[in-house]
């Protein structure tokens, strides 16, 4: 069973709890569908990888917000925006930021 990231991360949660009140971790892995080396990794302190890789993405948690927004916004509307159109929007909110690298298409 694959997990959308939303579920897997409360998955994940529900499995340390479960974990912390006494159920051992093989168990608490297979109860709530996650991989065993992953709760063990979290019980032992590793980030979500969203955190872990935070300071690796060039837009603020905040900024991609905007920028979901804005795409959202564009297709509620029947304008859903190209690839392109959302790199220029997300380098017109990284020059507000005054950020000087450009983002880099992926």
């Amino acid at each position: 069973m694959t997990l959308v990231n939303a579920d897997r991360e409360y998955a994940i949660e529900e499995a340390v709890q479960k974990v912390e009140g006494g159920l051992p971790i093989r168990s608490a892995a297979r109860d709530c569908g996650i991989p065993e080396s992953t709760l063990r990794g979290r019980l032992s302190g590793a980030q979500p990888l969203r955190l872990a890789k935070e300071t690796e993405q060039k837009l603020a948690p905040v900024q991609e917000e905007l920028l979901k927004k804005w795409i959202l916004n564009e297709e509620a509307t029947g304008r859903a925006p190209t690839r392109r159109q959302v790199h220029d929007f997300a380098e017109v909110i990284l020059s507000q930021a005054s950020e000087t690298e450009p983002v880099r298409i992926n």
